[in-house]
């Protein structure tokens, strides 16, 4: 019987290798200036592209980008029990994950 994971779902059979990985997350979000000062103070990226509406950030040194931040009128906070990333962790160069929520 296969092991159970943490939602109580057997274990997948097959597994995607160490090597496998997601290019730049896209996120929604209500406060557009507030969610760029997060991820510049806090995570330590830059902008690399600012367009109306949406934010492209990419870390100090690298123009590869990470995290795109969008918003339009009428976007507020999520709902309490709404559908949406919960997080993202980011890889860093010495084998350390960092988790970011807001």
């Amino acid at each position: 019987m296969a092991a159970m994971s943490r939602v109580d779902a057997p274990e997948p059979e097959f597994r995607l290798p160490d090597s496998t990985h997601i290019g730049a997350v896209h996120l929604q979000v209500s406060d557009l200036r507030a969610s760029i000062a997060w991820y510049e103070q806090i995570i330590g990226l830059r902008v690399v592209d600012d367009a109306r509406g949406r934010v492209v950030l990419a870390p100090h040194g690298e123009d590869r980008p990470l995290v795109t931040l969008r918003t339009a009128d009428g976007i507020g906070p999520a709902r309490p029990g709404s559908l949406g990333l919960y997080h993202f962790a980011i890889l860093l160069p010495d084998g350390t994950v960092m988790t970011a929520s807001q």
